[in-house]
C-alpha cells in the first residue's frame, strides 16, 4: 500500500513577499490573493516550494512523474544492487519505490494537466489525485487548479485520443477553475459557454459595424 506526505517546506505567504518584491523596495509582501496569482501562473508562484513524498508506489508510475522537468526536482530510491541489496533480476516496472520530490506552485499546476488527465495510466492518475487530497488539505485554492488539461483549457481536450469517460464528465468532476465554474455548478456549461460567446461577437459585430 502506497502512502502520501506533503509538507509546505516555504508557506503560502512567501509568495506575497515575492510579488512584494517587484513593487517595493520595503521588503514588504504585496496585497494579492492566492487564487489571482494562480489564475495568472505570475512568477512569484515559483517561491513556494513543496515536498512530496510518495513511498511504495510502482517503478514506472515514478517514472511517468520524473518526465516533468521544470520547477521540480527528483530523488527515487535506488535499486542499485551494491546500495539496496536487491536482486537486479526481482526488480519490475511494478517494484515499489519511495519518490520524493521539491516542487512550486506552478510546477504541481503543470505536472496535475497531464498526470489527472483521465487518458493517462491510472495508477499514476491514482497517485496524483492522493498528492492533490493533501495539498487541498493545506491550500485549497490551489488544489482548485490541481486540474486535468481539458478542464484548464476551459472545457477542450487536445489529446490525440479523448479519454473513455468524455470531457463532459471530467468537468463535472473537476469544474472549471479558469472560468469560476467549480464541480457543483457544471451543469449545462456548454450551454452558458455558447451564450457567452454569442454575446461576446454580438458586441465584436455592433463595434466593427459602427466603426464603418
Amino acid at each position: 500500500m502506497s502512502t502520501v506526505e506533503v509538507t509546505d517546506l516555504t508557506g503560502p505567504e512567501i509568495i506575497r513577499y515575492a510579488a512584494g518584491a517587484t513593487r517595493n523596495d520595503h521588503g514588504t509582501p504585496a496585497l494579492v490573493d492566492r487564487e489571482t496569482m494562480y489564475r495568472s501562473e505570475h512568477s512569484p508562484i515559483r517561491a513556494r516550494t513543496w515536498w512530496i513524498r510518495l513511498k511504495g508506489v510502482p517503478a514506472y508510475v515514478s517514472v511517468h512523474l520524473v518526465r516533468h522537468k521544470h520547477g521540480v526536482e527528483h530523488f527515487v530510491r535506488t535499486k542499485r544492487e551494491d546500495l539496496s541489496g536487491v536482486d537486479p533480476r526481482e526488480v519490475s516496472r511494478l517494484s515499489p519505490v519511495s519518490h520524493t520530490m521539491s516542487a512550486n506552485d506552478a510546477a504541481i499546476i503543470t505536472m496535475s494537466r497531464k498526470r489527472l488527465c483521465w487518458a493517462a495510466d491510472q495508477r499514476t492518475v491514482a497517485a496524483w489525485r492522493r498528492v492533490r487530497g493533501e495539498i487541498e488539505r493545506h491550500d485549497p485554492d490551489l488544489a482548485r487548479w490541481m486540474v486535468p488539461e481539458c478542464c484548464y483549457r476551459g472545457g477542450w481536450c487536445p489529446e490525440p485520443r479523448e479519454c473513455s469517460v468524455g470531457v463532459d464528465q471530467v468537468v463535472a468532476i473537476y469544474g472549471l477553475p479558469g472560468r469560476g465554474i467549480g464541480p457543483s455548478a457544471t451543469k449545462g456549461w456548454r450551454l452558458r459557454l455558447r451564450r457567452a460567446a454569442t454575446r461576446l461577437w454580438r458586441r465584436v459585430y455592433q463595434f466593427t459595424e459602427g466603426s464603418k
